[in-house]
């Protein structure tokens, strides 16, 4: 049984954390609002400037943040938010190749999060082939790197699925 000085003191702590959590989710909360914020001032400059070499630009600073809340979000575990985001980032960014590339790694890691091997490995699989195409070597050296360690994983998975398998059969012929 706590002593009330025990029960006192984990009750500080307690109301510290929730504090700190609150504080937290604020945080996040006005960051959400920036961004809503920055993003309608780019669709705004996007819809009034079509046909302007300042269009690019914008395009590209759209396309970057999205790709910074596709992160962001994957993180956070709001995966429908997270692909709604990489896809137009995806739509913005193909203008530009760097960024593109950069934004296939965050696109692999936000389907890593939700163990969809595949398609991460498909992401990685685009930004490599825009890397052949525009002479992107070192980018595509961190790529190859993260698709090696991908297929690694999902190795290891297939090995342990197999033996879960193979359990599973010699348990069956067990009962039989």
């Amino acid at each position: 049984m706590q002593t009330p000085v025990t029960y006192y003191k984990n009750l500080i702590s307690f109301r510290e954390c929730f504090g700190r959590a609150q504080e937290l989710e604020e945080r996040l909360k006005k960051i959400d609002e920036e961004n809503q914020k920055a993003d309608r001032i780019l669709k705004y400059v996007i819809e009034k400037s079509e046909k302007k070499p300042s269009l690019k630009a914008a395009k590209k600073l759209m396309g970057s943040n999205l790709s910074l809340l596709t992160a962001i979000n994957t993180k956070l575990g709001m995966f429908e938010e997270a692909l709604i985001q990489s896809r137009e980032a995806t739509q913005l960014l193909k203008d530009w190749p760097y960024s593109f590339v950069s934004h296939m790694e965050v696109e692999s890691e936000f389907y890593s999060a939700q163990e969809e091997l595949y398609l991460a490995l498909a992401s990685l699989d685009r930004g490599l082939k825009v890397c052949d195409i525009e002479g992107l070597d070192i980018r595509k050296i961190s790529l190859l790197e993260d698709k090696l360690n991908l297929s690694k994983i999902s190795e290891i998975i297939l090995l342990v699925s197999d033996s879960f398998f193979s359990l599973k059969s010699c348990e069956f012929e067990i009962n039989i």
